[in-house]
């Protein structure tokens, strides 16, 4: 078994993979693309509720398209979105 990773060393890594996240230069292409493909995703799903999370720094962030989901609903019943 190893040994447990540093938080120091953890910490680094993180801070790196942030920073290349933020630094890719189409990084605002990619979201633009992977909010419509979730859209066109989310378009057929008949769950009521989904689940979610809170995008952290440069990460895509999902909650435009979940919001015109959850208000797009036709049948009249509530759909919602989980969120820790």
């Amino acid at each position: 078994m190893s040994a447990p990773t540093p938080a120091s060393e953890l910490e680094s890594l993180r801070t790196k993979l942030v920073a290349a996240r933020q630094a890719l230069p189409d990084r605002l292409e990619r979201s633009v693309q992977l909010q419509q493909i979730l859209r066109a995703w989310l378009v057929g799903r008949r769950e009521r509720s989904i689940g979610a999370y809170w995008p952290i720094k440069g990460e895509f962030d999902p909650l435009p398209a979940l919001y015109r989901w959850s208000e797009a609903d036709s049948e009249g019943e509530p759909r919602r979105i989980g969120l820790p």
